[in-house]
């Protein structure tokens, strides 16, 4: 081993415990070497325009350095980057030309070498600036942080038990100190450190201390909204935004594939849908008894167990307002800059799994996805105002083709399942709750048994206050990117969700409009949309829902703010079949209405039992019961919950209230 020693007078040996290999791109400790084409797009959206601005300011400097330095008028703004390792060549003492220390009068009296280096240093921390770009860069690394400690917390960090740490790169500590939100916007220096310290004070709680090593100095440094030693739940709460746990989620958020078969890929394959081909066989086979047949997978009313709603401690979906009177090519942008990521990733999943099924055919997908995005195109400039021209704006705002926008807005059109449930109480008030399930079959992440698109879509839900002049004309529940609404409420006027029917007829209309256009039909979204913005009662809102011209069948569930006023109206593209309303139904059930996706005189699948669960828990809870609390337990019980369901939203419609929470399921069924 002496022929080893790195120092034979040295009495101690260095030894690597992580090292990967030049070509691993490790997304923990190097992440700005992961291929993560979300952050490519959104970085270099107002690349060239940034370039462009600085070589303007420093002309002069671009022109000097390509004299001096040989690459003449043709030096880029990279070959300048690239200068900055002349900084390295001075700390080994080597003699510079003397064009390094030329002073510029008209920049500041600073040297080449400073101007070189503010703007490689302005460049690096373009990187991390923006909330999207810091939460791609720094957010596992930032996760692997959180779970540790909370580890700590919890007793369940085992090993190692005292100490880890993390050999990295100066673009690793930017990532984190951006994540964490402790950046001073200047250059990392060699051998620079942050410290996380976990320490329990005298009451059993457990605090954070953070530290930041520089030149050699220690600097105590505080997380904002938080004191320099801040009790860990409270840092965790802060920053839990801005971290991701898994890495399967750094796929998605990237745009990228992650098959849980052992190796991540970044581009679509029929290995991931295999998945799909093989679980159902697995989920089978899970502890099923004679008392419970269907094992842990089987209904379960909670009605009676512990009460669910609490919406400090559940996951609220956000709100934003959004102006009928402004331009409707920009009346989402402010919704849609803060979701270009999410948009993305729910657009590659579709992708993926529209990629997958074809491959399993031995066909080239590529040719039949140019197809359809033509054909989405060409439907685009037949769809009606004013949501052409919202979807117009939606996909400039977003740097996306509008036929990618566009075949979001179809999804609903196409694949869906819900329960929607109308019911009052004693004294005649009326409730409406809504579970939206969507995204059964599109990918199976065998990682954390969820359907990718609906953790998609989780991250896309938004609550709407429409507003027009000055004032909420009605609230919806939506996904960003989306111009219609799922669910609505018009205060003091009705209340309205709809549920997707798997008899709902002839695609013919569907086909149609992208041949000839609208002719006088909506799709259901805007359906939603257009009665909430023209109806004020909920006999107006019958009476829509009854006559106007679909593509889709479908079910409108509406709610009303009088005693009674609860129906669901079942819809085939060119008629109304049924209307069931709360006092026509049977005795038993006369004060609520409950709908799935299956007409009144069907049974429903027996892979997607929800009715008969539906109404046995709504029986169990009884009318007395009924409200916000009651209803948001009966929305929670498996199977009306299950592993498509993306949120629960409960409205009171004499109030006006609106409220959505995202919900998730583990020991649930597939759909």
């Amino acid at each position: 081993m002496e022929d080893q020693l790195w120092n034979q007078g040295a009495t101690w040996q260095p030894f690597p415990i992580h090292a990967d290999s030049p070509e691993e791109k490790d997304p923990l400790l190097k992440p700005t070497s992961f291929d993560c084409p979300i952050y490519d797009k959104l970085f270099t959206n107002d690349t060239e325009s940034y370039v462009n601005k600085l070589k303007q300011t420093y002309a002069m400097l671009f022109k000097f350095l390509g004299n001096v330095t040989g690459y003449g008028s043709s030096i880029t703004f990279d070959n300048l980057l690239t200068l900055s390792s002349i900084n390295r060549e001075i700390a080994q003492n080597m003699t510079q030309p003397a064009w390094v220390s030329k002073v510029w009068p008209e920049y500041d009296f600073k040297t080449t070498l400073q101007l070189i280096n503010e703007i490689s240093n302005e460049n690096r921390v373009r990187e991390f600036n923006l909330r999207k770009l810091y939460y791609l860069r720094g957010g596992y690394i930032l996760g692997d942080w959180l779970k540790r400690a909370k580890d700590v917390v919890s007793g369940n960090q085992k090993e190692p038990s005292k100490m880890v740490l993390y050999s990295a790169h100066e673009g690793t500590l930017l990532s984190l100190m951006y994540a964490l939100q402790i950046n001073d916007n200047q250059p990392i220096p060699y051998a620079a450190t942050i410290v996380m310290e976990i320490w329990k004070n005298d009451d059993g709680e457990y605090e954070i201390e953070l530290f930041y090593i520089r030149n050699q100095n220690l600097i105590s440094v505080s997380i904002p909204g938080c004191e320099k030693i801040c009790p860990f739940q409270k840092l965790y709460n802060l920053r839990k935004k801005d971290a991701i746990f898994d890495e399967h989620v750094l796929y998605r958020e990237c745009g990228l594939t992650y098959c849980d078969l052992g190796l991540p890929i970044n581009k679509p394959s029929s290995a991931c849908i295999n998945e799909i081909n093989i679980f159902v066989l697995i989920f089978s086979s899970l502890e099923n008894t004679p008392q419970n047949p269907e094992g842990k997978f089987g209904w379960e009313c909670l009605v009676g167990q512990q009460q669910l709603y609490n919406p400090s401690t559940l996951e609220q979906v956000p709100w934003f307002n959004v102006s009928l009177d402004e331009d409707p090519t920009t009346r989402w942008n402010h919704v849609v800059t803060q979701y270009v990521n999410e948009m993305n990733a729910t657009i590659n999943t579709f992708k993926s799994t529209l990629f997958g099924y074809i491959s399993v055919f031995k066909i080239d997908p590529a040719p039949i996805w140019a197809v359809l995005m033509s054909i989405m195109k060409e439907g685009y400039q037949k769809l009606q105002e004013p949501y052409k021209s919202e979807l117009g704006g939606m996909a400039k705002i977003a740097g996306f083709p509008i036929e990618e926008v566009f075949i979001l807005n179809l999804f609903y059109e196409i694949s869906a399942a819900c329960t929607s449930i109308v019911a009052q109480d004693p004294n005649g008030h009326v409730y409406h709750g809504r579970n939206l399930d969507f995204g059964m079959y599109f990918m199976w992440n065998a990682a954390d048994h969820q359907w990718l698109l609906t953790d998609n879509l989780r991250t896309l839900n938004i609550n709407v206050n429409f507003i027009k002049d000055g004032k909420i004309l009605f609230k919806g529940v939506t996904f960003a990117g989306h111009s219609g609404i799922l669910t609505g409420v018009k205060p003091g006027g009705f209340s309205v969700s709809i549920d997707e029917r798997d008899n709902g007829g002839s695609f013919k209309p569907l086909i149609d409009f992208f041949i000839n256009g609208p002719k006088g039909r909506d799709q259901v979204l805007y359906a939603l949309r257009d009665v909430m913005s023209n109806a004020n009662t909920f006999d107006e809102a019958i009476e829509y829902f009854s006559t106007v011209p679909l593509y889709v069948g479908g079910y409108f569930i509406v709610g009303g703010p009088s005693p009674n006023q609860g129906a669901i109206v079942t819809r085939s593209f060119n008629e109304t079949l049924m209307v069931q309303a709360i006092n026509n139904i049977t005795a038993t059930e006369n004060w609520y209405v409950l709908q799935t996706n299956y007409d009144w005189n069907q049974i429903d699948d027996y892979m997607d039992q929800r009715t008969i669960p539906g109404r046995t828990c709504m029986n169990k809870l009884g009318q007395k019961n009924v409200g916000f609390p009651g209803l948001f337990q009966v929305l929670s019980s498996k199977s009306t919950l299950n592993k498509a369901t993306v949120h629960s939203s409960i409205m009171d419609i004499q109030n006006g209230i609106l409220e959505t929470y995202i919900q998730r399921c583990q020991d649930c069924w597939i759909n």
